[in-house]
């Protein structure tokens, strides 16, 4: 059987969080997401604005779901909330990039820390 192409996408803006969701963490993906967002902000997370203007979660959380013990590897979501943007993969990570700091292109999950 032939190998898949991986999808590479790229990314020209400056890491400032990264997060992860289900797994060992046992936190949810909408609170690794406020979390995230939160970190980013310098705040806690009871202080991020309300979201839902900008992100359904029960959609997100419907589209990376796991179907039995497997990951969608190739799932990619992003957003982009006020100066952030934000990618959701469906391996349970997410990562929060400072839109108005431009770095040259390189893969959105990168030197990922957890």
């Amino acid at each position: 059987m032939a190998r898949r192409p991986e999808l590479e996408i790229y990314r020209s803006c400056s890491v400032v969080g990264d997060a992860t969701f289900e797994g060992d963490t046992g936190r949810t993906l909408t609170e690794a997401f406020v979390g995230a967002i939160a970190d980013a902000e310098g705040i806690a997370p009871t202080d991020v604005p309300p979201l839902y203007g900008s992100v359904d979660f029960d959609a997100l959380a419907r589209l990376v779901e796991t179907t039995g013990e497997t990951a969608d590897s190739d799932l990619l979501i992003a957003f982009r909330i006020d100066r952030w943007n934000v990618f959701v993969n469906g391996e349970g990570l997410i990562r929060v990039c400072d839109a108005t700091i431009e770095i040259e292109p390189e893969a959105i999950f990168e030197g990922y820390i957890a």
